[in-house]
């Protein structure tokens, strides 16, 4: 039903008229004024998940304006005509908490821009709340030239970046071929690339984007404009994610990080790591001022994340390989003699493991309340252990305690047995913990996908990552090893060779797969058991050559999979 109203245009423009001329009445209807009074304590952090905290909205607001300076900026700077320059966001100097205020600048700030630029006004207005994506692409032309140019821009970028859930498109590859013609820009080049890596599926056209990027760009020079990190730990996976990265880089000579690391309490997933890179990495700051600051003035690098998860030949999914292929071995990322320091000193209710344990992780859709049917994006990847009772009694069974380890939040899964315990319910869950277990736990068990892979080259741990969905890109190292989630088209078995054939290994949006007729469904218990069985014969035999595939390269990257059959 909602969707159908903002369809309506008029609808969305009544919206936007009422908040430019009554913003005050807009934001008190609109808006929820809360106070809340901050818990400081350093042992709570962790177990409140940085999206359910008040801090969270700040940031999320400054976010969503940078960006859409960024946009307003690269419009200035190469598509606005005879040289008029648009400035539309100007509030800088506002270092407020109070997200009710924020939100009454903002429209204040488009009321006052309204008149001379009346359409970038509105697509801004509805970028913000996240309108957009219920609108049709045609939009309403404007008198002023470099208005209807600019919102077009805005428009445009906005559906890119939010694709996945842009139903309106219809033929998402199209749209993408025609943004590249009208946009051909790094800047925009790089918005692109993301936008296809992540929903389309093309390999022909990602070569594309590609090769024009490495034309107005040199690998060596990719992370010369990098400012301040630190925007990326709300997520688990992401924390992981950068020191693994960095410590590649820096492990082949590519780049060293100089520049300052600024961490906010409040927008970490996980203390522990946060502890660990303020102490690993020298120019670092941990303190919610300092974060905002930089923030606030847009002095926080994007280029990164899009390099880590999507830099083709530079990307983390590439360099672990690069090591392995130039020195035959894969180096942890994490530092084990810093690590042990941290946890010497924080340790929260410490729990010792006697005898061989594994950490069971996998990704819950309770974690982020997910509705498949609604969207399917993330179902690839995301799995119901009930599903799996047996597979975890076996490791039960052959004398390994297996620890279910994720967030609280998650179902808790009912096994009766001596070597189960539910670590993620239980009263020694704490950030510190998480980590100290991993680290010394004998193997790491996956279900499905998640960040949580990158655990096994943090600490150079073997994984066995069951139901893997390969359109993820799969993480190469030499102790990873995989079994396919069964993926079926047009009632035919996907087999490991028809992955790369049909690009399915671009595809990160099952939303798009699932649109075109894949299918996914789940293995039969026995058959992990008999992939299981042939995992544990490997660890024994240790031969870890046994079970590598090399698939068809994609772009520039080369690398193998260990996958059991």
């Amino acid at each position: 039903m909602i969707r159908k109203l903002f369809k309506l245009r008029f609808v969305t423009k009544t919206l936007f008229f009422l908040s430019i001329n009554f913003p005050k009445i807009f934001t008190f209807f609109f808006l929820k004024k809360k106070k809340k009074k901050r818990n400081q304590s350093l042992s709570n952090l962790g177990n409140v998940h940085t999206n359910h905290k008040e801090f969270t909205k700040i940031i999320n607001f400054w976010e969503k304006i940078n960006l859409m300076k960024d946009d307003i900026k690269e419009f200035n700077y190469n598509f606005a005509k005879k040289q008029k320059k648009i400035s539309l966001l100007n509030f800088n100097e506002i270092e407020t908490r109070d997200y009710f205020i924020l939100i009454k600048k903002f429209i204040l700030n488009l009321k006052k821009n309204y008149k001379m630029y009346p359409q970038s006004t509105f697509i801004l207005f509805t970028n913000f709340f996240n309108i957009t994506k219920y609108l049709n692409l045609k939009l309403v032309s404007s008198s002023n030239i470099n208005d209807n140019e600019l919102s077009n821009f805005l428009f445009w970028n906005y559906c890119l970046r939010n694709l996945t859930h842009f139903n309106q498109i219809d033929d998402k590859i199209n749209f993408t071929k025609t943004y590249l013609k009208k946009y051909n820009t790094l800047y925009c080049l790089k918005i692109l690339q993301v936008a296809v890596d992540y929903n389309i599926g093309s390999g022909k056209l990602l070569k594309l984007i590609h090769s024009k990027i490495d034309s107005m760009q040199k690998e060596k020079n990719q992370f010369t404009e990098i400012e301040n990190q630190g925007l990326l730990f709300y997520a688990f996976g992401h924390q992981l994610m950068f020191i693994e990265y960095f410590h590649r880089l820096k492990k082949l000579g590519i780049f060293n990080l100089q520049k300052k690391i600024f961490m906010s309490t409040d927008y970490v997933s996980n203390y522990c790591l946060t502890k660990y890179i303020f102490k690993n990495y020298k120019n670092s700051s941990l303190n919610n001022n300092d974060f905002l600051k930089r923030l606030i003035k847009n002095k926080f690098s994007k280029k990164v994340t899009d390099a880590f998860l999507f830099g083709d030949s530079i990307s983390m999914y590439d360099l672990s390989y690069r090591e392995f292929r130039k020195k035959g071995v894969i180096s942890p990322s994490v530092d084990s003699k810093v690590l042990k320091k941290i946890l010497k000193e924080n340790y929260i209710n410490k729990l010792k493991i006697k005898g061989k344990y594994i950490c069971l992780f996998h990704r819950d859709a309770q974690f982020k309340n997910e509705n498949f049917n609604l969207n399917a994006l993330n179902e690839d990847r995301t799995v119901d252990l009930d599903n799996y009772k047996n597979v975890i009694l076996y490791f039960c069974k052959i004398g390994y305690r297996v620890l279910l380890m994720g967030s609280s939040s998650q179902k808790i899964l009912n096994i009766s047995n001596k070597n189960f315990f539910d670590y993620a319910h239980s009263k020694y869950k704490n950030d510190f913990n998480d980590i100290y277990l991993v680290q010394n736990c004998n193997f790491i068990l996956n279900f499905g996908a998640s960040g949580f892979t990158t655990f096994t080259s943090c600490f150079n741990k073997i994984s066995l990552n069951l139901e893997f969905p390969f359109n993820r890109k799969p993480f190469f190292h030499d102790k990873c090893f995989y079994t396919l989630r069964p993926l079926y088209y047009k009632n035919k078995l996907m087999s490991k060779t028809d992955y790369s054939k049909n690009d399915l290994i671009q595809v990160h949006d099952f939303e798009i797969l699932k649109k075109k007729g894949y299918i996914l469904k789940f293995s039969k218990e026995e058959m992990l058991i008999r992939k299981s069985k042939k995992f544990i014969q490997m660890m024994k035999d240790k031969d870890f050559k046994k079970f590598r595939y090399f698939p068809k390269s994609v772009g520039k990257i080369r690398y193998f999979y260990n996958i059991i059959d």
